[in-house]
């Protein structure tokens, strides 16, 4: 990816917000004729993304701007993610010759520890388990109509940010929770 320019003083490495590698492996049997469970484990390297991983626990006012752990340098901050395991169970029944209904859950590490809270702020990913309902209605032979429901149960991760006295001083919350639904179409030209 390219660098985030605006992030260049703040996140490690200038702002450069690479992808992380992400490896994938999953396995699926037809219980019946009508139904299938699926089931899979994802790992994704946040962990080795310095401007995702580098810790932000240290106080700022340990540094200069010349340290090579200053904002925006190499060691500089970054969210203090860790790598993110994830295991994930489906399964799909076909009602018909037209429509299949879909039920998920996904469960997976927390990434993002109690020290690590306030750059986090910016981008509390916290959830650690969603769940899913969905259905897909073949409209012809050629295309599909898909709706997903999903949910994400509220996380809060307590901290407390270094810079305003560690542990004894400032403490502060992030915390998420989401509700996605989705229409898409699909087609098969």
């Amino acid at each position: 990816m390219s660098q985030f320019d605006n992030y260049k003083g703040l996140f490690a490495e200038e702002g450069d917000f690479d992808i992380p590698a992400i490896f994938q492996l999953g396995i699926s049997y037809r219980l019946v004729p009508s139904t299938t469970l699926v089931t899979d484990y994802q790992h994704i390297g946040y962990g080795d993304i310095k401007s995702l991983a580098n810790p932000n626990d240290e106080a700022l006012n340990s540094a200069s701007p010349t340290d090579p752990n200053w904002m925006g340098n190499p060691g500089g901050i970054g969210g203090g993610w860790k790598k993110a395991n994830i295991f994930k169970l489906g399964i799909e029944w076909k009602y018909s010759g037209r429509l299949a209904l879909r039920a998920g859950y996904s469960k997976a590490n927390q990434i993002i520890p109690k020290s690590q809270t306030l750059i986090n702020i910016v981008s509390p990913v916290v959830n650690d388990e969603h769940y899913t309902l969905g259905t897909g209605y073949a409209l012809d032979n050629e295309s599909q109509l898909h709706f997903v429901l999903r949910y994400a149960p509220k996380v809060t991760i307590s901290g407390y940010a270094p810079n305003t006295g560690g542990k004894n001083g400032q403490q502060g919350d992030i915390y998420m929770e989401q509700t996605d639904f989705v229409i898409s179409y699909s087609n098969s030209f």
